[in-house]
């Protein structure tokens, strides 16, 4: 009876140091098309409301992985978009995101970076205080607060994490004449296509990463609105004024390059 109990008792150890994956994600410019951070047209994106569907089939992927190994994996959806405008939950169920708790802001909620530090610091350290051995993925983009928000709540609280950050500012790509800004310790993607490298995502399969590589080929990877993103950052480095012709089309000619780079890295 004793060494039944002890058996017993053993197991439950065990369960309780089952390890449990969280997957924390973003949603706009992350999970769909908004162009955060464009002037003309950021309403028609953020209305139109298109996935990027190969971080969808990644999610989905994850999801598999893990739960073919008896790993549970939880997700959450942390967005600052004004949950008055987005009806957030029916929108990931409508394009078969794995299910999970969505967080946006509500009228007169703190900014970006407090409201998702804050977010996500509840439940996270609901996990700690039950002593669950937790890996986290993090998943977000440069417009705004992700990478810094993700960067500090894995400092704070001392994470096993793993961070991923859409460039959607095109500054962290390593584009001749952009000055690089980055955060240590992040995996920051122009898009899917770095993400078929990356060591921490082997488990991906063979069909996800050719489903990404055709699409970079005939170069459907990135929206157009970014090429915009480019032009505008060159002309903000050289100083162009709006009358300034011969600025801008030289801003646009380097912005032609760096785009025509990137779909040639590969």
């Amino acid at each position: 009876m004793k060494k039944m109990t002890t058996l017993l008792a053993a197991l439950l150890f065990t369960l309780s140091l089952q390890a449990r994956v969280v997957v924390v994600s973003d949603i706009d410019d992350t999970l769909k098309t908004a162009n955060s951070v464009g002037k003309i047209g950021k309403l028609y994106h953020f209305l139109r409301k298109q996935i990027y569907p190969h971080s969808r089939d990644l999610f989905v992927e994850l999801s598999h992985y893990y739960r073919s190994m008896s790993e549970a994996v939880d997700f959450y959806y942390v967005s600052a978009a004004p949950d008055a405008i987005f009806a957030q939950e029916k929108w990931l169920d409508k394009n078969g995101f794995p299910a999970g708790p969505t967080f946006l802001r509500h009228l007169g909620d703190p900014k970006a970076y407090d409201f998702k530090y804050k977010t996500i610091e509840k439940f996270l350290k609901k996990y700690q205080d039950d002593g669950e051995v937790i890996t986290v993925y993090f998943f977000g983009d440069n417009a705004d607060q992700d990478h810094n928000v993700y960067h500090d709540l894995t400092q704070n609280l001392k994470l096993d994490s793993h961070i991923f950050i859409r460039d959607v500012r095109a500054e962290a790509s390593g584009f001749e004449g952009i000055p690089m800004r980055r955060v240590e310790n992040i995996e920051y993607f122009f898009s899917e296509r770095e993400l078929s490298d990356s060591p921490t995502l082997a488990f991906l399969s063979p069909v996800w990463e050719a489903s990404v590589q055709l699409d970079y080929v005939k170069q459907d990877l990135i929206p157009n609105y970014t090429f915009a993103t480019l032009k505008r950052t060159y002309r903000n480095i050289e100083g162009c004024k709006i009358y300034s012709f011969s600025c801008r089309a030289d801003a646009k000619e380097r912005a032609q390059m760096a785009w025509e780079d990137y779909y040639a890295r590969y």
